[in-house]
């Protein structure tokens, strides 16, 4: 297994990078959310008589609204999917491989949920380690092998690590659902220039080394070669918003209601790479 060994060791070098990288993109993101604030209420204020109160209202009320929009981000997306506490009996081989995993990495244990939805697919969602959710699909756990079911799951904890999964999450709090609760509210012409606009900020073009750091956990890559293409001959996942799909392991299926009634009519925001791409990347190892 030296060949195989040999390349995620390089992702492995790249971890620190990446995740000062999704560090910085994050505290950029929180920079511009109370900066614009400031200038809003400034601007109001200024109107009103006063742009220093109008400036630190809108601060007050921007630093708030965020605290609370993250706070709710994680309960909020396992309701919208479905998302119920895996079971230690029914989904004891989910559980078992997830605490394996953690341990191999020297990480804290994320919060197991599995959704009930036929789809071959999974999400992280939350703020780091230790206060993060990962929700696998009924399809996953039915469809996929121990040594796939592992490569999945290995992979999406990988970006937990890297800094991806705070990074997605504070962007879909901040700005993702907000952005796409306006977009039911304007023309079907305009959605898509803001779809276009929304993907630059939410979406990431790690896939690659994503895969490639999980596969340095399990240390077998045809397990996520495997995985990834039982997932491409399956039906994409149906109960995820339209707003989550930075999280997801995969892409969900495009525009499709979940539970939390989202409107079949959105654009997909289409954040992933191509499968068939991300199976040759691993090819190569």
């Amino acid at each position: 297994m030296t060949p195989a060994g040999a390349r995620p060791t390089t992702a492995s070098a790249n971890l620190r990078a990446v995740e000062a990288h999704n560090r910085r993109r994050t505290l950029v993101l929180l920079a511009v959310v109370l900066v614009g604030a400031v200038v809003v209420g400034g601007t109001v204020g200024l109107v009103g008589g006063s742009a220093v109160a109008g400036a630190f209202g809108g601060l007050v009320l921007a630093g708030a609204g965020s605290a609370v929009a993250l706070t709710r981000v994680v309960p909020v997306l396992v309701a919208l999917t479905g998302a119920r506490r895996a079971d230690a009996g029914r989904h004891a081989r989910l559980l078992n491989l997830t605490e394996g995993l953690c341990l191999a990495a020297g990480a804290p244990q994320p919060d197991v949920y599995v959704v009930d939805d036929g789809g071959l697919n999974a999400f992280t969602v939350g703020l780091g380690p230790g206060r993060t959710a990962l929700a696998v699909t009924e399809g996953l756990v039915e469809g996929l092998g121990r040594i796939e079911l592992e490569a999945v799951v290995a992979r999406q904890l990988a970006l937990v690590r890297s800094g991806e999964t705070r990074r997605a999450t504070v962007a879909l709090a901040l700005v993702g659902r907000p952005a796409m609760a306006l977009l039911r509210l304007l023309p079907h012409a305009l959605r898509e220039s803001l779809a276009r606009g929304l993907r630059r900020v939410l979406c990431s073009t790690q896939d690659p080394e994503a895969d490639l750091a999980g596969v340095r956990l399990t240390r077998y890559p045809p397990g996520l070669i495997e995985a990834l293409g039982k997932v491409a001959g399956a039906a994409a996942v149906r109960s995820a918003p339209t707003w989550s799909s930075p999280l997801w392991f995969a892409e969900p299926a495009p525009g499709m209601p979940g539970p939390g009634g989202i409107p079949s009519d959105l654009p997909p925001l289409q954040c992933h790479r191509p499968i068939d791409e991300r199976i040759e990347a691993l090819k190569e190892l």
